[in-house]
C-alpha cells in the first residue's frame, strides 16, 4: 500500500493546485487527488446527480515515497505553489504520512476513481439496513440521515480526530 499526505490549500484552488503538482512530478512517484462524493439532488422535480468534494480545500497524494523521501524531496516544491497553505501532519514530530487504518477506512469508501457513490437503504424504526453501495455492512459510522437531501452524515477517524463528513444516502423504504 502506498503513503499518503494531505495539503491544505486555498478553497476552490483544489484543482489548479493538483495541476501544478502533476507538472512537476512523475507519476511513477506520485499521484494526486481530490476525494469527492456524488450527491443526489432534486431541481424543478427532476432528480439529478452531481460529484462534489469531500473535503473542500484539501488534496491527497498517493506516492512510493516514504515520510523522510517526501519531506526531502517533495515537500520544498509543494510550499512553493501558489495556493498551498500548509501539509497536514501529526503533531510536531514531522511525520506528514496518513496512518494506515485512517487509509483503509477511507478506502472502503472510495471507489477506483476516488468518489463516494451513493449508498441505498430501508430504515425500519429506528434502524437503517444499507443494502448497496459503500456504506454497507457501515451502518454504525451513521451519525444522521437526512431523506430530504439524500445524504447522510457519518463519523470519520483523519488525523487522529474524528470528523463528521456527509455522503450520499437514497433512502428507498421508510416501515
Amino acid at each position: 500500500m502506498q503513503n499518503w499526505y494531505i495539503i491544505h490549500v486555498v478553497s476552490r484552488k483544489e484543482r489548479s493546485v493538483i495541476a501544478q503538482i502533476n507538472r512537476y512530478f512523475d507519476k511513477d512517484i506520485l499521484t494526486a487527488f481530490i476525494p469527492q462524493r456524488e450527491w443526489l439532488f432534486r431541481k424543478q422535480g427532476k432528480a439529478k446527480l452531481e460529484t462534489q468534494l469531500l473535503f473542500p480545500g484539501y488534496i491527497f497524494i498517493e506516492s512510493c515515497l516514504d515520510n523522510n523521501e517526501f519531506i526531502a524531496i517533495v515537500y520544498p516544491t509543494i510550499m512553493q505553489l501558489d495556493g498551498v497553505i500548509r501539509v497536514l501532519s501529526y503533531g510536531r514530530d514531522g511525520n506528514y504520512t496518513v496512518h494506515q487504518k485512517e487509509q483503509k477506512q477511507l478506502l472502503f469508501l472510495l471507489d477506483e476513481n476516488y468518489c463516494v457513490r451513493i449508498s441505498s437503504c430501508f430504515i425500519e424504526g429506528d434502524k437503517v439496513y444499507i443494502n448497496k453501495g459503500p456504506l454497507a455492512g457501515k451502518e454504525s459510522i451513521i451519525r444522521k440521515i437526512n431523506r430530504h437531501k439524500y445524504e447522510a452524515r457519518i463519523d470519520f477517524e483523519i488525523f487522529g480526530a474524528v470528523r463528521v463528513i456527509v455522503v450520499g444516502l437514497e433512502v428507498l423504504q421508510k416501515i
